[in-house]
């Protein structure tokens, strides 16, 4: 059973799949199928590497991180996601560069500044 013509008619449009006898609802449902086996099968793998899962993973920040790099990749290329995580992570690490660079050298960073009359009882 091949999959994918019918995929890409129901991405293009859902009606005229539907009309060309498609089962939309259930091509949609095995998509589903597939996407949360990788998903697991990505969770499972990370378990075994780390050997450790943190409840920080589950948090939104990181769903939206993953929907960041898809956007900026592009959704429809096959090396789409992967070029979006790349330059994600390039441009949050040179971000991160340029601005804790020169932190040792701000004052306010180093120290705190209270008002001399609290100082002083």
């Amino acid at each position: 059973m091949i999959v994918a013509p019918q995929l890409k008619a129901i991405r293009n449009n859902d009606q005229r799949a539907s009309c060309l006898g498609y089962n939309t609802r259930l091509y949609a449902f095995l998509s589903f199928v597939i996407s949360g086996a990788f998903a697991s099968l990505a969770g499972a793998l990370s378990t075994f590497i780390f050997r450790y899962i943190s409840p920080d993973i589950m948090h939104w920040s990181r769903s939206g991180m993953m929907v960041m790099m898809t956007v900026i990749g592009r959704v429809h290329p096959f090396f789409g996601p992967a070029e979006g995580a790349f330059v994600f992570v390039l441009a949050k690490d040179v971000l991160s560069w340029l601005i804790t660079q020169d932190w040792p050298s701000r004052r306010y960073f180093t120290s705190y500044h209270f008002p001399s009359n609290l100082l002083k009882h």
